[in-house]
């Protein structure tokens, strides 16, 4: 049998971390697959997002360890996801800088019994994860602790509000629809114990049911998991293949509107 909760201890940069002041400027960590690297063309992006230069100086976004805190923009591939719309509307709701660290892990699940084909997996089991795959749950730990740190060098009040958590195409395969409820539960605790954040709120994004990656057991699992645990949320998606790119994968502009329009309104008076 599998015990998700026995997290393997070479998570090795386990450390004690402050997890904000109530006071301080907003902070959001937000993790996935490719919907959240963003595959929405560039020419589909918002005019002001053009007028503002191609950047977004209110919205401070860590996507790498060497890019710590710079405005956020377009992504290396000249594209865009869901969280362009999403940082708008809570930078513009309270009229005020916020801050995000993001880790994106294309083509990945959590589960290494999942998609075989994956560079990688989000899973606790790290003794579990094959050789030459990566261990994302690792390099997302310590990349929350660089901006973590960064913010508190800097003497830069903040205070943790969520998890934007949008994944589970790549666990439709073999074993891993089976799995995710309990991956997924796993995830979370340690995510919440390395931040020091007991009831660290997660938000589970929906995937559109049109989706070629589209699964029912991995949409059920997050749906459960959100009805047993009062700071986990569930956000449901308008289905249908106008919400998608032509290769019925990924959100298009109007899918990344109404998953952001989706989050904002059950994250903005954390």
């Amino acid at each position: 049998m599998i015990n998700f909760f026995n997290i393997i201890a070479s998570i090795s940069n386990r450390t004690t971390i402050n997890a904000g002041n109530p006071t301080g400027k907003r902070l959001y960590l937000a993790a996935g697959q490719s919907n959240t690297t963003g595959v929405i063309d560039a020419s589909s992006r918002p005019q002001w997002f053009i007028d503002l230069g191609d950047e977004f100086p209110t919205v401070q976004f860590m996507d790498n360890p060497s890019n710590i805190f710079g405005n956020y923009t377009l992504n290396s591939a000249g594209k865009y996801s869901y969280e362009m719309y999403l940082y708008k509307l809570l930078a513009e709701y309270k009229d005020e800088v916020i801050y995000s660290i993001h880790q994106d892990e294309s083509g990945t699940s959590i589960s290494p019994e999942a998609k075989e084909t994956a560079a990688g997996y989000w899973t606790t089991r790290l003794g579990d994860i094959p050789a030459g795959k990566k261990k994302i749950l690792p390099d997302w730990e310590s990349r929350i602790t660089t901006g973590l740190n960064y913010l508190n060098t800097n003497s830069i009040n903040y205070d943790l509000k969520c998890v934007i958590w949008h994944q589970g195409e790549s666990d439709s395969f073999g074993q891993g629809p089976a799995l995710y409820y309990d991956e997924l539960k796993a995830l979370i605790a340690e995510i919440r114990t390395h931040t020091n954040t007991p009831n660290l709120k997660w938000i589970l994004g929906g995937i559109n049911t049109s989706s070629t990656s589209y699964n029912q057991i991995v949409q059920d699992a997050k749906i459960q998991i959100a009805s047993e645990d009062s700071d986990v949320f569930y956000v449901p998606v308008l289905n249908g293949t106008q919400y998608l790119n032509a290769d019925s994968l990924h959100f298009n502009a109007s899918g990344g509107i109404d998953l952001a329009e989706g989050i904002f309104d059950v994250i903005k008076d954390f």
